[in-house]
């Protein structure tokens, strides 16, 4: 800051300094390091922002000069309390301490935060004249100068009459870093970080970031994700792909706190890069639009992370991570990104997701060993997951649209649809959790695929709904097992004709019918229960008719008939409650 060294050697030239430059590169980090190794000045530093007049600003300069001694304690003026004393307490003259005198060839006075000034400019101006003409002491302002030009109507005007010199700041990432860095409590972070900086560095200068807030934010991840993940898996940490990952669920965040789902969305689909240079092609076909695939695919071409995103693995232990959960595996997660020495089954969506760098043998391998997944079974022997088999499906339309794979796109997605039909019908052999279609627009061949696997997912839905209800109505009867969630659970969806239930019931004695009577009474006291169980409805309409029929109430009763003529109560409230419900919900 050669500039301000000269300005402050001579006497007051009758003009200030700006010190500018964009939002966040460390204007106001910059100043207050200079200012804390001046030796025969006393700086004095103060925000504009919030403050609307020259009042305001004389008032923000004698907080940040004076001090309150009282007995006891010493309160800064500038803190909450010292605040409120002046507010509310009387002050006697020899109670206030100038920090520092407002006297010629001493003070320096900084005022930061110029472009959040909430008033005129003007007011500004004022203030800064009075401190050259009347004080005589050096002043510094600084502004982010566009924005202050946007949002000061007279900022242009008045600028030329009060600075003399500006000083454009650019971010040091380099000292930045290190700096943050070596101010880390912990050995271990500084040793791990100040070996990666470098690849940090790079990071930042690919994607042209220069907020250092943002690098901060950056900087501080990485120290929470050294401090948690396996110790042997440190050494890799800046040899994986975590890293960047890191930097770009950061980056997206700074500057769009509504990126929140498109990061979510990057690291909980399979073969992210796979469907980018898919939708590569179908833009050079002319045949995608804007959508959500293209916003991350400019988003990443900004960042200069097209190549990054094609090795991040999905993982919600990452996303659990970034989103401060406290339940992570981060064995699991060192592991997904490639951190510890383990070693992975074969993948073969993974080599063709690496197309660019391995051979047309092990591309045409690759597509053999998926084909079969697809046939056979599950990638590791279990469930048949719907999200593999779409990413399946989109790899090899991928491989088909270049003309490495034998079929054709309209042939792979009508073999793809045959296999898919088998399991619309067999619901129960596939896994539908965490199959999630990427919003974008697709061409009619993938909408078939889409369609059909939407129907699996209802399908499988039904199914399970259907299980838990006869699970549920088991118990019921029973009383074997582990008592299920009636709260939520339709126990009717799958049940014999209200006779037969009432036959079971009475088979079964009271105890059934008590547990069939507590279910709906707790069904009552959950707000919203009929958005679960609402289809319970009709079916418990036609039980209290075919107990009503069937169990007339004359004296003496049994205990059994007694016990079912009283479950009509909580059934009649429950039929009543659903359709209240029904007519209060849009």
């Amino acid at each position: 800051m050669r500039q301000l060294d000269n300005y402050l050697r001579t006497p007051q030239p009758g003009y200030a300094v700006l010190i500018a430059g964009d939002w966040g590169v460390g204007k106001s980090y910059k100043w207050a390091r200079y200012a804390s190794g001046l030796a025969d000045r006393s700086p004095i530093t103060i925000s504009a922002a919030g403050l609307v007049s020259l009042e305001d600003l004389e008032r923000a300069l004698l907080q940040a000069s004076i001090a309150l001694e009282i007995p006891g304690m010493v309160a800064e003026v500038g803190s909450v309390l010292g605040k409120a004393l002046l507010r509310v307490a009387k002050i006697e003259p020899k109670d206030i301490t100038w920090r520092a005198e407002l006297t010629r060839e001493k003070t320096v006075v900084c005022i930061d935060d110029i472009e959040r000034f909430a008033g005129p400019f003007s007011a500004i101006f004022g203030f800064v004249v009075n401190l050259i003409d009347s004080s005589g002491v050096h002043c510094v302002l600084i502004a982010d100068e566009v924005r202050a030009a946007e949002k000061l109507d007279d900022f242009g005007k008045y600028k030329e009459r009060i600075v003399g010199a500006t000083i454009h700041v650019d971010p040091d990432l380099a000292t930045f870093c290190r700096l943050m860095v070596n101010g880390f409590a912990e050995e271990k972070s500084r040793q791990i970080l100040g070996g990666g900086i470098a690849h940090v560095i790079e990071l930042i200068e690919g994607a042209r970031v220069t907020n250092l807030r943002t690098v901060r934010t950056l900087l501080g991840e990485l120290k929470r994700l050294i401090e948690v993940l396996p110790s042997e898996a440190l050494e890799q940490l800046f040899k994986s792909p975590l890293p960047s990952a890191v930097f770009f669920w950061t980056v997206v965040l700074a500057r769009d706190a509504n990126g929140r789902e498109l990061v979510r969305k990057v690291f909980s689909i399979d073969h992210v890069g796979t469907m980018l240079a898919l939708h590569d092609v179908m833009k050079e076909r002319g045949e995608a639009g804007e959508d959500e695939t293209s916003s991350l695919a400019n988003t990443l071409e900004q960042l200069g992370m097209t190549g990054a995103v094609r090795s991040w693995p999905a993982s919600q232990e990452f996303i659990d991570h970034m989103r401060g959960s406290l339940d992570v595996n981060y064995h699991v997660l060192a592991t997904q990104f490639g951190m510890l020495p383990e070693v992975r089954p074969y993948d073969p969506l993974t080599v063709i997701g690496n197309y660019a760098t391995v051979s047309d043998a092990e591309v045409q391998e690759a597509i053999r060993h998926a084909q079969t997944e697809l046939m056979a079974g599950g990638h590791d022997g279990g469930a048949v997951k719907l999200s593999r088999i779409f990413s399946i499906y989109r790899s090899l339309y991928f491989l088909s649209f270049k003309g490495v794979f034998v079929e054709t796109p309209d042939q792979w997605t009508q073999a793809l649809l045959r296999r898919l039909d088998e399991f619309v019908s067999a619901p129960w052999t596939i896994d539908c959790d965490g199959y999630e279609v990427w919003p974008g627009e697709y061409n009619a061949e993938e909408r078939q695929v889409i369609v059909r696997c939407d129907e699996i997912v209802e399908a499988a839905r039904e199914h399970v709904k259907a299980v838990a209800g006869v699970t549920a109505l088991s118990w019921i009867l029973s009383g074997e097992g582990v008592p299920p969630n009636t709260d939520v659970t339709a126990v009717f969806s799958s049940a014999p004709s209200p006779e037969v239930l009432l036959e079971e019931l009475q088979a079964n004695g009271i105890a059934a019918v008590v547990r069939l009577n507590q279910a709906f009474r707790k069904r009552l006291s959950l707000i919203n229960s009929p958005d679960f169980v609402g289809e319970d409805r009709h079916y418990a309409q036609q039980l209290i008719r075919c107990i009503e029929r069937e169990v007339p109430f004359q004296r003496p009763m049994s205990l059994l008939n007694a016990e079912l003529r009283q479950v009509i109560t909580p059934l009649q409230r429950f039929v009543q409650y659903v359709e209240r419900y029904r007519v209060r919900s849009p």
